[in-house]
């Protein structure tokens, strides 16, 4: 017997560069303050709220992805087209 799990995708490109912007303004920002902005602005509902360790994992990740990484998964979305893809893989050379 298979069962099969249905997994909905709540980092949105709106939703990963809202967490991003929130960082930016206020660094110290915990990632469960960030989750009840997204809640307390109507980013999200609680339905779709990311979870904290997705939250951090975009923050953590955020180094990674470009805006063309958003605007390709936004296009995704859009077209009704699975999940975006992930951050590029280019190569950020230290120096």
């Amino acid at each position: 017997m298979q069962i099969a799990v249905l997994l909905q995708q709540v980092a949105t490109p709106t939703v990963v560069k809202k967490i991003l912007r929130f960082k930016q303004e206020n660094p110290g920002m915990f990632a469960w303050e960030i989750r009840d902005q997204l809640l307390a602005q109507r980013i999200c509902d609680p339905n779709s709220i990311p979870s904290v360790s997705s939250v951090n994992r975009i923050l953590r990740n955020s180094g990674a992805w470009t805006e063309a990484d958003l605007v390709s998964a936004a296009a995704a979305a859009a077209s009704g087209g699975s999940c975006p893809p992930g951050p590029s893989n280019t190569q950020h050379s230290s120096g």
